[in-house]
């Protein structure tokens, strides 16, 4: 991203979405809420 510090993002809908199953968008801007409600799962 040309310097600009960014968050890489791994997605759930599988490895033919965005970059390999990723994405990243820019850190420190809260984009998409990612700052703010960021969620995850934990495999028991």
């Amino acid at each position: 991203m040309n310097g600009v510090p960014y968050w890489l993002i791994k997605n759930s809908w599988g490895q033919r979405w965005g970059d390999n199953g990723y994405f990243k968008t820019e850190y420190g801007k809260n984009m998409c809420g990612i700052a703010t409600c960021a969620s995850y799962s934990i495999v028991a």
